[in-house]
């Protein structure tokens, strides 16, 4: 089974060869609250590399899709195509701080605030901004041959939810 360690667990050590198998050069004298800030900033540089990879890929299918005559669709129509589509969401409660009260969230300049345990009527976007919220988690997995540290990244679901379409639309009390 596979140990789930965060990066504040690992010993100073650890952290430096954590951040050198990333390939982040660190000098001796660097001080942990530094190696850490490199850590989170190559991560972030990488989730910000595979963002920019999806985009350029969505671009060019688009770019092409329009030169063979297709109908393209713009943001702004894939959003109102979003906001259209209504689901029956279901927000579990979980065991963290605040795990049974209900949850706000700010989606394309509204604030909405979703009761725990309780079905209630919601838009794509939301349902869309729930699967993008995710927690990534490192994992500790053993070593390398040279006895480096092999760390393994997980992803998952912030909130623990259900959703289903709504066949009528409008036909449901609860809505946010």
């Amino acid at each position: 089974m596979v140990e789930t360690v965060e990066i504040s667990d690992l010993t100073d050590e650890e952290l430096r060869e954590y951040a050198e198998s990333m390939g982040i050069k660190v000098r001796a004298n660097s001080k942990r609250v530094t190696i850490e800030g490199l850590v989170a900033e190559a991560a972030a540089k990488l989730l910000d590399d595979e963002l920019d990879a999806e985009a350029a890929a969505d671009a060019a299918a688009a770019a092409a899709a329009e030169a063979e005559g297709d109908v393209v669709e713009t943001p702004e129509e894939a959003q109102k195509k979003r906001q259209a589509k209504r689901y029956l969401l279901t927000l579990n409660s979980d065991g963290e701080v605040g795990g049974k009260e209900p949850q706000s969230f700010g989606i394309n300049e509204r604030k909405i605030t979703i009761p725990r345990d309780i079905e209630v009527e919601v838009d794509g976007d939301v349902i869309a901004q729930l699967n993008d919220l995710v927690i990534t988690e490192y994992e500790h997995a053993g070593e390398d041959d040279d006895g480096r540290p092999i760390m393994l990244e997980r992803h998952r679901k912030r909130f623990s939810y259900s959703y289903r379409p709504v066949e009528d639309w409008g036909q449901h009390d609860a809505h946010c």
